[in-house]
C-alpha cells in the first residue's frame, strides 16, 4: 500500500520507546513510507512552510507523547509548546490543519494533555484518540496500531483513487464540452453562406453522425422519416434491417418473420428469414397434417373397430400399421380366430405361400395341406408338390410399406440429424422443439430425453466411446451432454448466429461447428475454449464433417458451394462449385477420397477430394435435397428429399436402386446402420422411419 507515515517526537522525551516504535513499523512499512526527521532545512527557505510540506506529503502523523512532553522547557526556562516556532508545534498544527490523521501515542507515564494545558492551535489534539504503548505489551500494543495505520492508510488511498477518478471525470466531461462548442462554432462557420439544400444536407449528416450506432429500431425510423429520400436513406436502412433483425432474436415468430420480410424484401437478411420461415411455415402445415392424419386415423380406426370383422381389422392394420391401434386390432384378430394371413394364399384347391428370401418376395408352393382357421374349418387335401421357383425366375421387390420397419414417434417438431450408438442398439434424435432424444431401435421406445437449449436443434454429433453427446441449436450455442444421466457437462458460445451443425473427431477431443453467421470454429472439447475460427463461407454454412483422417473438415453453405479445410491451420484446401442452388449437406465417403453434396437444385454431386473434379451428378428427386450419406462400404448412398422420399443410389454408376415412400413431410436427416442392412430417416412429420435395406 502506498501512503507516508510522519512520526512527530521531542528528542529529549523518552527517545528509547521512540526508536523501538520506529523499529517495530520499518519491520512492516518500507523505509520510504516512514519519515522521522527533518535533517536538514536549506539555508534561506522558511522552516515552518518546509516543515509544512514534509507534513503534507504524509496521510498519517504519530505525535509520541512520553512524561515530560507537555512541560519540556528551553534553555530559558520557557515552554517549549508555548513558542510558536518549536518544530513538534508547528509540526502537530499542520498535520491538524490540514486534516491529516494525527494519533497521539502515550509512552512511558505520558499522558494526554487538557485543553487548558495548550495553546488555542492544538487543543484540536485533545479530541484525538489515544494509542498507549507499555513497556510491558509493547510488541502486542504497537501491533494493534500498525493494524489501525494499515487500515487508514487504505482509505486514504482508495479516497485518493475516488478523488482523481472525479477529476479525470470532470476533466473529460469539460474536454468534450469544449470539444462540443468548438464542433458548434465549426457548424455554424461552415453553415454560414450555404444554401438551404446544402444547410439539410449538413443537419442530415449530423443527425446520421449522431443515431448511426444507435440499436434502438425507432431512433433509425424516426431519422427516416426526419430526412426522407436524404444522402443517408440507403445506410439508414441498411441499419434498420440490422437492428430489426437482431431484435427478432433467436426464435422469431412466424408473424415476426412475415413482416421483417415485407419491410426488406430483398435486404440482406431476406434469404435467412425466408429460410427461418419455411421452417415454421413447414412446421405449421407439419402440425396441421399431422391432426388431420390423427383425425382420419380415428375414424379409421372407429370403423373397423364398429365392424368388428377379421376382414376390417385387418384392413386396418395394413392401412395404419404404425398406429397405436393397431396393437388392440391384432388382439381382436387373434381373438376372432383370423383369416389365413398374406402369405398363405388359397390357389387350386391346394395352399401357397409367399417367403423373404434376401429382401425379395417369392411366390412358392406348399407341398402339404394346412388347418384353414376361421368361418372354414376343414382339412384341404394338396396337390401333389411343386417344385419352387428359383428367385431369378419370379421375384417381386418388397414394397414400401414392406420396406418400413418401424416408425419412432414422440418429437413435436422437425427432425433434423440422426446418430446411432456405437453398438447400433440405440440412437439419438435432435428436433426443432429444442430437445434430443434417445431411442431403443429395436422396441422404438423413447428412453430418454434431453432438453437445456433455448432454441432449435440442429445438429448433433456422439462421441467415440458413446458416453457424452454434442448439440448446436439456434439459440448460438454448442451443449457437451452426459448420456447417462442427460445432464449439460458444458456450453460452448463465441457463435453470432445459429449452430447449423457439428462434428467431434475420432479421438472426441476437439470439435467443429458451422453457423448461420458464415463460420466454423474449432474447440477444445474438455474445456470449451475455442481454438481457431475459419472465414471463407459467403453466406451460412448448413453443415461440417471430419475426414476419415481427421486432418480435414468438410462443410457446406448456402453460397452454392462446399469447401474441404486443413483443420490444424484454417485454411481453405479447395472449393467445390457446380450446384446451382444452395448446398444443403456433405459427407465425406468412408474412405475420405470422394465426397457426395445435396443441393437445392435437386440433384447430389458426387466429387473427387484431391482434384475437387465433378465425377457424378444423380438426378431423380423431384425437389431439393436435404441430406446424403454414404453406405459404410461406400458403394450406395442415401439421399432424403422436400419430395418426401428416400432414394438409394448406386455410387460407381449413379444409378437409383429403390425409392421410399412414406414421410409425409421433406426428409432432413437419413443415417445407415453399422451393418448397411437398415437405414433411419428424420422428416418434417415430425417422426423418424426405419426402412429394411437387404436385398437392394
Amino acid at each position: 500500500m502506498s501512503g507516508k507515515i510522519f512520526i512527530n517526537y521531542r528528542r529529549g522525551d523518552d527517545p528509547g520507546n521512540t526508536g523501538r516504535l520506529f523499529d517495530q513499523l520499518e519491520d512492516v512499512f518500507p523505509r520510504d513510507q516512514l519519515f522521522i526527521d527533518v535533517d536538514s532545512i536549506p539555508p534561506g527557505r522558511d522552516f515552518v512552510h518546509v516543515l509544512e510540506e514534509q507534513v503534507a506529503q504524509c496521510d498519517v502523523l504519530l505525535a509520541i507523547i512520553g512524561k515530560n512532553w507537555i512541560d519540556a522547557r528551553d534553555e530559558q526556562g520557557l515552554r517549549r509548546l508555548d513558542n510558536p516556532d518549536d518544530f513538534v508545534r508547528i509540526e502537530i498544527e499542520s498535520a491538524l490543519k490540514q486534516d491529516k490523521l494525527v494519533i497521539p501515542i502515550l509512552v512511558h507515564d505520558g499522558r494526554m494533555p487538557r485543553a487548558d494545558e495548550l495553546p488555542d492551535t492544538l487543543r484540536p489534539l485533545t479530541r484525538r484518540n489515544a494509542v498507549r504503548l507499555t513497556h510491558e505489551r509493547f510488541k502486542a500494543e504497537a501491533q494493534g496500531l500498525i493494524k489501525a495505520i494499515k487500515q487508514a492508510l487504505e482509505d486514504e488511498e482508495r479516497r485518493r483513487q475516488e478523488d482523481a477518478a472525479r477529476r479525470q471525470a470532470q476533466e473529460q466531461r469539460e474536454a468534450e464540452q469544449r470539444a462540443e462548442a468548438e464542433r458548434q462554432q465549426a457548424r455554424q462557420a461552415a453553415v454560414a453562406g450555404l444554401s438551404a439544400d446544402q444547410i439539410a444536407k449538413a443537419e442530415e449528416l449530423a443527425h446520421w453522425d449522431f443515431i448511426k450506432a444507435s440499436e434502438n429500431a425507432q431512433d433509425v425510423r424516426d431519422h427516416l422519416a426526419r430526412f426522407p429520400g436524404g444522402v443517408t436513406e440507403r445506410f439508414a436502412r441498411a441499419r434498420l434491417e440490422e437492428v430489426t433483425w437482431i431484435a427478432l432474436g433467436a426464435t422469431p415468430r412466424l408473424d415476426q418473420l412475415t413482416e421483417f420480410l415485407s419491410e426488406f424484401p430483398a435486404g440482406t437478411h431476406a434469404k435467412a428469414a425466408l429460410a427461418r420461415r419455411a421452417v415454421l411455415e413447414h412446421d405449421e402445415a407439419a402440425k396441421r397434417e399431422a391432426s388431420e392424419r390423427a383425425q382420419r386415423e380415428d375414424e379409421a380406426w372407429t370403423a373397423a373397430s364398429n365392424a368388428g370383422d377379421v376382414a376390417s381389422l385387418e384392413a386396418f392394420v395394413r392401412d395404419w400399421s404404425a398406429s397405436r391401434h393397431a396393437g388392440a386390432a391384432r388382439v381382436r384378430i387373434k381373438a376372432l380366430g383370423s383369416a389365413p394371413s398374406r402369405r398363405a394364399l388359397v390357389w387350386g384347391g391346394g395352399a401357397a405361400g409367399l417367403a423373404v428370401v434376401s429382401g425379395w418376395l417369392i411366390w412358392m408352393a406348399q407341398p402339404r395341406s394346412i388347418e384353414l382357421q376361421g368361418p372354414v374349418a376343414k382339412r384341404v387335401k394338396m396337390p401333389p408338390p411343386v417344385e419352387p421357383q428359383p428367385p431369378s425366375a419370379r421375384t417381386y421387390p418388397l414394397t414400401p410399406r414392406e420396406r418400413l420397419i418401424r416408425t419412432f414417434t414422440g418429437h413435436e417438431s422437425s427432425t433434423f440429424t440422426l446418430v446411432l450408438s456405437p453398438d447400433g442398439r440405440t440412437m439419438f434424435s435432435d428436433s426443432g422443439d429444442k430437445t434430443i432424444k434417445l431411442w431403443d431401435i429395436e422396441t422404438g421406445e423413447n428412453l430418454r430425453t434431453l432438453t437445456g437449449h433455448s432454441g432449435p436443434v440442429w445438429g448433433i454429433a456422439l462421441s467415440p466411446d458413446g458416453r457424452t453427446i454434442l448439440s448446436g441449436s439456434e439459440d448460438k450455442t454448442l451443449k457437451l451432454w452426459e448420456v447417462a444421466t442427460g445432464k449439460v457437462l458444458r456450453t460452448f458460445t463465441g457463435h453470432d448466429s445459429g449452430v447449423t451443425s457439428v462434428a467431434l473427431s475420432s479421438d472426441g477431443r476437439t470439435a467443429l461447428s458451422a453457423s448461420e453467421d458464415k463460420t466454423l470454429k474449432l474447440w477444445e472439447v474438455a474445456s470449451g475454449k475455442e481454438l481457431r475460427t475459419f472465414t471463407g463461407h459467403t453466406e451460412l454454412i448448413s453443415t461440417v464433417a471430419y475426414s476419415p483422417d481427421g486432418l480435414t473438415a468438410l462443410s457446406a453453405a448456402s453460397d452454392k458451394t462446399a469447401k474441404v479445410w486443413t483443420v490444424a491451420t484454417g485454411a481453405v484446401v479447395r472449393t467445390f462449385e457446380g450446384h446451382k442452388d444452395y448446398v444443403a449437406s456433405a459427407a465425406f465417403s468412408p474412405d475420405g477420397r470422394t465426397m457426395v453434396s445435396a443441393s437445392a437444385d435437386r440433384t447430389l454431386k458426387l466429387w473427387e477430394v484431391a482434384t475437387g473434379s465433378e465425377l457424378r451428378t444423380f438426378s431423380g428427386h423431384a425437389e431439393t435435397v436435404h441430406t446424403a450419406a454414404f453406405a459404410p462400404d461406400g458403394r450406395t448412398i442415401l439421399s432424403g428429399s422436400s419430395d418426401k422420399t428416400l432414394r438409394l443410389w448406386e455410387t460407381a454408376s449413379g444409378r437409383q436402386l429403390h425409392m421410399f415412400t412414406g414421410h409425409t413431410g421433406d426428409v432432413y436427416s437419413v443415417a445407415f446402420a453399422r451393418d448397411g442392412r437398415t437405414a433411419l430417416s428424420g422428416s418434417g412429420d415430425f417422426t423418424i422411419k426405419l426402412w429394411d435395406l437387404t436385398g437392394l
